[in-house]
């Protein structure tokens, strides 16, 4: 599992319920398709720094990891990277799933 509940329930104030109902909306604000292509500069920066944030918040862990390399390569992105990308947001998004059942 990537996602390090016990963390993510840390920072949501020890609260579960907090905790679930913010993998929710992370769920549903980062389950619709993402076109990185079409954002300039300042668009991709503000969407990754949120993203990761929120991800290191929740206990996302590879996601958080993967999206802190981004900033470390100056969100210069090859194709592997997108694919990267993609590959791990969709499996946490399968595991939020799954917890949220």
């Amino acid at each position: 599992m990537n996602i390090n509940i016990e963390h993510g329930i840390y920072n949501c104030g020890d609260n579960k319920e907090v905790y679930f109902r913010s993998l929710k909306k992370y769920f549903d604000r980062y389950s619709s398709p993402i076109e990185l292509d079409h954002l300039n500069f300042e668009q991709k920066y503000e969407f990754f720094h949120k993203m990761k944030g929120i991800s290191s918040t929740l206990g996302l862990e590879n996601l958080s990891k993967l999206l802190k390399s981004f900033f470390e390569k100056k969100l210069i992105l090859n194709e592997k990277d997108k694919e990267s990308f993609f590959l791990i947001l969709k499996e946490t998004l399968d595991e939020i799933i799954q917890l949220c059942d």
